[in-house]
């Protein structure tokens, strides 16, 4: 019983990764596409994967930050939007 209970219990967080991951939600920005912004769906990721594809997020006006991947930078609240790669 508690095999079949881990079994279902892991079954639902994959499946809640797989919903939240931001590549297949975002829609592009108004913004030229060959700059690569992506603007942040309006309902935010709760859980992302751990895996490392890093994005430079724009908070606020002009506040860039590296995050982790795509996922986790929608994640913040703050963040408008990102590129892809690490911030200069």
């Amino acid at each position: 019983m508690q095999h079949l209970v881990g079994m279902i219990t892991l079954a639902a967080l994959l499946s809640a990764c797989q919903i939240t991951q931001p590549d297949a939600e975002l829609e592009r920005a108004g913004t030229p596409q060959d700059t690569g912004f992506v603007k942040c769906p309006e309902q935010r990721p709760e859980m992302c994967t751990h895996e490392y594809r890093p994005v430079c997020g724009m908070a606020n006006e002009d506040e860039w930050r590296t995050y982790g991947n795509a996922c986790v930078a929608c994640a913040d609240e703050n963040v408008k939007g990102y590129v892809g790669g690490e911030c200069d």
